[in-house]
């Protein structure tokens, strides 16, 4: 891999905080914690493919509660009404070298297309498969682009 570093931009509920811990949680009178089915589906992928980690999240005004591996691997953390605003808030956006790991992801597919967007079911968050989908579309993005052939002498 010697392509750009991609960016991922990461939504937390339901992507590490799933809708079905929360439930869980909430019920025996707990605090919210992150899925740790979730974390390490995530960590897997950050340690396959380097990456700049971009909190896109209501969470950044609780980034105190990030898990510290999580609080350390970040980048840059957004501001915006919507998580497409927020990735528009990242002066770095514009490269086109991202992808955005969100529950409620139809504003992030319109404004961005489908190949820059791996969305996850807000009730089991980050599973294996979105793991799977999200490393590939990060390493395509992280190969050098193809090489014309020289053009023979005439």
């Amino acid at each position: 891999m010697s392509g750009p570093r991609p960016t991922l931009y990461l939504d937390i509920d339901g992507v590490l905080a799933s809708g079905r811990l929360l439930t869980r949680n909430h019920k025996r009178g707990e605090h919210v914690t992150f899925d740790p089915d979730c974390e390490r589906h995530l960590e897997d992928v950050l340690r396959a493919v380097p990456v700049r980690v971009v909190l896109n999240s209501t969470w950044r005004h609780k980034q105190a509660q990030l898990p510290n591996w999580l609080r350390r691997q970040l980048a840059f953390v957004t501001q915006g009404a919507s998580p497409a605003d927020g990735v528009r808030s990242d002066p770095q956006h514009t490269d086109g070298h991202f992808v955005c790991l969100d529950d409620s992801a139809t504003g992030l597919i319109q404004a961005f297309g489908p190949e820059r967007v791996v969305r996850t079911d807000h009730e089991h968050g980050l599973t294996r498969r979105k793991a799977r989908e999200l490393r590939r579309k990060l390493l395509a993005l992280s190969e050098p682009p193809p090489q014309e052939p020289p053009c023979p002498s005439a």
